[in-house]
């Protein structure tokens, strides 16, 4: 969880610096216009901290799940 945090960190910092506007190319011909600004940086890195932190949330719960054994529990009912 803390990489997620240094990389929101990082992500933040990035769009304090006014990052050019990428260049339209053949990989991207439609680009995308939140991050073109540093406010749509800053929602990216938002809602990267909010998935991050979920999905690592998420992945504790089913490790601590996995890892008490409940599952064998049910494995035991058949």
């Amino acid at each position: 969880m803390t990489l997620v945090v240094i990389l929101t960190v990082c992500l933040s910092l990035y769009a304090g610096t006014q990052p050019n506007q990428p260049i339209k190319n053949v990989t991207t011909a439609k680009l995308p216009i939140g991050l073109e600004t540093p406010e749509g940086w800053s929602e990216f890195a938002g809602s990267f901290l909010v998935g991050g932190i979920g999905g690592a949330g998420f992945a504790y719960l089913v490790y601590e799940v996995v890892k008490s054994g409940v599952l064998q529990t049910f494995g035991n009912i058949v």
